[in-house]
């Protein structure tokens, strides 16, 4: 097992030496530093990794991290209050100490959480409420935009919109593009001639400066969407996962449908020419609308070229689907930008090929992918032998406390093509939340975790070379050697290599050029020379 170099810290408990996260978790203060403060918040965020029963309907996300400052962090999470309701909870905290700096609580302009999200100049954060009259005057969903100092607030409310509930089982995610505020979510809506309230997808666009509403997306439509224009999404009922991101030139938006359609979709929005763009990525087996559909989503992220999604997933190829209970494979999906609107065939990576996954007693996670570069990308999940639920009384309320056994998280690295790179290592003192991780301006990766308990903070290196990948290895067959200076040399005449450009750094100066080609000689010819990487 690979060294990791992890720092935790532990908010509101005196500690001195090792640190005991929640019951049956080891510790953790053999392997990183912990710096006990006072005042945080005690919450449950640990990442899921139940049977497939009810889970592939996912749940708003309420866990957040972002770095407000040189050396600070900002948690974010919807907490529920003394008579349990949803309130989001704002707490700074010294990046290098884990001191509490400041704790607030934001303002909801309505009842229920949906999301949060960190922009270029604003923090936005999206709440709603229940409409059960299905009254087209009453208010739905609310996006809040907050000044970064959390000193101003401006609501802007949306009504009706054929919504019964918001948010019910899916999640809520947003991104920026060209001054535009993209909200992707989903709701139960009105009631329909059959007698049920369906669930679907819901999305929006808002002018950022005035949040003047320019897109809404609520009603019933066609599925099939590619060759739209001007529409930024596409329909997808059910949609039991809402993800997007953007990048330059589009917007992209992924949802997980188990009827119209039954698959994981990506939409592509082209900023340039306003044209709306799909490809389905995995066709599931199994019954239109059959809540099952054996995959559960981790991350949406994007490289260079092509669009990275995290899975845990069962085996789709036989043309019907396992065993809820039976153990999941974490893959990642690898889909071509320009691709988007063909129907090109998704690469699937497959980091963990289990066996014996029917009926096992092994749990997993879905994979966070955390973006360290365009080409370079690390990849968290977690494992146990088994885990089990109780329940406990804290501060007077009763509250889950999850039990795992031999629990340990999963590390790969893989580059902007899905590639893995080096081995996949893991270490049993981290533990994954459904916050996800972010890259700090000091380098390293963080994340926070919960267990009906004070928030822990932990730190990971994505640089340390002995941790992730094999520098020098350019065409990633796990040796070092005269191959890799032949596929660089072509790499730098122009040839379309395969090459791990990570790895090909040897000299860590952010690119690759005959001063690598010099070094990585001079090792293979013996001397004494050092390889520098940089993420």
């Amino acid at each position: 097992m690979l060294t990791k170099k992890i720092t935790s810290f532990m908010c509101a408990v005196a500690l001195t030496g090792a640190c005991v996260f929640g019951s049956g978790v080891p510790t953790v203060g053999a392997v990183g530093s912990i710096t006990a403060t006072s005042g945080c918040k005690s919450s449950s965020n640990i990442i899921d990794t139940s049977p497939h029963s009810l889970d592939n309907q996912d749940k708003t996300v309420k866990s957040y991290l972002y770095q407000s400052g040189d050396n600070q962090l900002t948690r974010v999470e919807c907490v529920y209050d003394e008579n349990n309701n949803h309130k989001v909870i704002a707490e700074d905290i010294n990046m290098t100490t884990g001191e509490l700096i400041k704790s607030r609580t934001l303002e909801m302009a309505l009842p229920a959480f949906g999301g949060f999200y960190v922009g270029e100049n604003y923090l936005f954060l999206v709440t709603g409420d229940a409409n059960l009259e299905q009254s087209d005057d009453q208010k739905i969903l609310a996006v809040t935009r907050i000044t970064k100092d959390f000193k101003k607030y401006k609501n802007k409310y949306l009504y009706g919109r054929n919504t019964y509930i918001p948010f019910d089982a899916g999640s809520c995610r947003m991104t920026e593009a060209g001054g535009k505020l993209y909200v992707h979510t989903c709701h139960l809506m009105y009631q329909s001639s059959d007698g049920y309230h369906h669930q679907a997808n819901m999305s929006y666009v808002f002018d950022i400066d005035t949040l003047d509403i320019e897109q809404d997306h609520y009603t019933v439509s066609s599925p099939g969407s590619s060759g739209k224009r001007n529409d930024a999404f596409g329909y997808m009922s059910h949609s039991f996962d809402q993800f997007i991101v953007s990048d330059e030139n589009s917007v992209y938006a992924y949802d997980h449908g188990d009827a119209y359609s039954r698959s994981l979709r990506l939409h592509r929005y082209d900023l340039k020419d306003g044209y709306l763009r799909y490809s389905d990525l995995v066709s599931i087996p199994g019954g239109i609308g059959d809540n099952y559909t054996g995959v559960l989503t981790g991350s949406v992220t994007l490289s260079t070229d092509n669009v990275l999604v995290g899975l845990k997933m069962a085996d789709m190829s036989g043309g019907s689907l396992d065993a809820y209970t039976d153990l999941k494979d974490v893959y990642i999906a690898v889909y071509p930008k320009a691709s988007i609107g063909t129907s090109a065939a998704c690469k699937l990576v497959n980091l963990t090929n289990y066996e014996d996954k029917a009926g096992s007693s092994r749990r997993n996670s879905a994979p966070k992918i955390v973006k360290i570069n365009d080409d370079r990308f690390i990849v968290l999940w977690k494992e146990m032998a088994q885990v089990k639920s109780r329940y406990v009384f804290v501060d007077g309320v009763l509250k889950r406390v999850t039990d795992e056994t031999d629990p340990t998280v999963k590390i790969a690295v893989i580059d902007g093509s899905g590639k893995l790179i080096g081995d996949i290592s893991e270490n049993s003192s981290l533990n994954l939340s459904v916050c996800d991780p972010i890259l700090c301006s000091d380098g390293m990766v963080r994340w926070y975790c919960t267990n009906s308990g004070e928030p822990v903070i932990y730190a990971l290196d994505p640089d340390d070379p002995a941790n992730f990948g094999t520098p020098g290895d350019a065409n990633g067959d796990g040796e070092v050697a005269i191959l890799d200076v032949l596929i660089i040399r072509q790499y730098m005449a122009g040839w379309g290599v395969d090459i791990n450009l990570s790895n090909a750094d040897v000299n860590g100066d952010g690119k690759v050029d005959i001063l690598d080609v010099l070094l990585l000689r001079q090792y293979l010819a013996g001397w004494n020379v050092e390889f520098k990487t940089k993420a």
